[in-house]
């Protein structure tokens, strides 16, 4: 027997101002406003979810899937200081399924999403009249990303007190598009790109059985990021002043993390401290190419982010009856 859900959300936003890039902004400790008459969104997201799970899994000992349909637009309306307004958006179809399985202590899983885009911009003159349609909106047109990752991952008991975890996931993409702008140029571009990566986990807990109860944990771990849609085909005003252009040169960030951390737990109170690492490698941020495109300054993505981040989180919690309790938490972050 099969269990089934059937689940719907959807959202929409209309009429959002970019009010800090139009004459109707409002400078703030010396930032200026910007010199656009209009620059508003609209977006709308729909999807649909179908999930299933097996009463019966046979040797497993549990079994799941689920199918989505997703479908997102996007939507800018423009209108310079000069009068010039550009329309411009994209839509986007995405088709997902995933699976999830576990037997004993071992759990396992595949996820997929293949998506396709369509994105335009048109542009009119000051009086109305309409000039063309560029090659592309804010991402590339005909464009499209198929994801695939699979994970594994094991927790085993080394002893009454110490519980060990391991995980594993694959990650495979493909972005490719039919139609990028050369910002040079302005020529018809394509592009292709096939990109994978793996990453890693392990931890240690060990778990006082006396009271109060402490609770020491460990782990180490390894993670990448692959670049998106929007790292490699984006022409579009990025931050204020800023026009971002495509880059097909991008590779995997990548990401080493060490953590560890103390909790103890008692009748009515409980505390936790924990210290965490993070080195960095070749994060996607946006570096200025010399251009002017627009008459706003050009940056493009490139893998240019090697950098650290440290810090201390804490919590003390006090419970001296079932209906008052008090908390309180600190943190602490530092990053170059």
């Amino acid at each position: 027997a099969v269990d089934w859900t059937l689940g719907h959300d959807r959202s929409r936003v209309d009429d959002a101002w970019r009010t800090h890039s139009t004459i109707y902004g409002q400078t703030f400790e010396g930032t200026t406003i910007g010199s656009d008459l209009r620059r508003v969104l609209d977006h709308r997201r729909e999807r649909i979810l179908l999930m299933g799970s097996s009463r019966d899994p046979g040797d497993l000992d549990h079994l799941s899937w689920t199918f989505s349909r997703q479908f997102q637009s996007e939507s800018r309306d423009r209108v310079r200081s000069d009068g010039r307004r550009d329309l411009q958006g994209f839509d986007l179809v995405g088709l997902g399924f995933s699976i999830r399985a576990a037997k004993d202590n071992w759990s396992f899983g595949l996820d997929s999403l293949s998506s396709r885009a369509d994105s335009e911009r048109l542009n009119f003159a000051s009086d109305g009249s309409f000039l063309g349609a560029s090659i592309q909106g804010p991402i590339g047109d005909d464009s499209g990303r198929d994801l695939v990752e699979a994970f594994v991952a094991k927790s085993h008991s080394l002893s009454p007190k110490l519980q060990s975890n391991v995980a594993a996931r694959w990650s495979s993409s493909r972005v490719f598009a039919d139609r990028v702008a050369d910002p040079a140029s302005n020529a018809v571009l394509s592009m292709d790109s096939s990109l994978d990566g793996f990453s890693t986990s392990g931890g240690l807990r060990w778990t006082s059985p006396k009271q109060p109860r402490t609770t020491l944990e460990g782990r180490i771990s390894t993670g990448v990021r692959l670049p998106n849609l929007a790292d490699f085909t984006r022409f579009d005003v990025a931050r204020s002043g800023e026009v971002e252009v495509p880059a097909f040169d991008l590779d995997p960030e990548e990401f080493l993390g060490v953590e560890a951390s103390i909790r103890e737990q008692n009748d009515s109170w409980s505390w936790l401290f924990t210290a965490y690492f993070t080195a960095i490698d070749g994060m996607i941020i946006r570096r200025p190419t010399g251009d002017v495109i627009d008459g706003g300054p050009a940056v493009t993505k490139k893998n240019a982010g090697d950098g650290r981040l440290f810090g201390f989180e804490g919590a003390l919690t006090w419970s001296p009856s079932a209906n008052l309790t008090w908390r309180t938490q600190f943190s602490m972050q530092r990053g170059d």
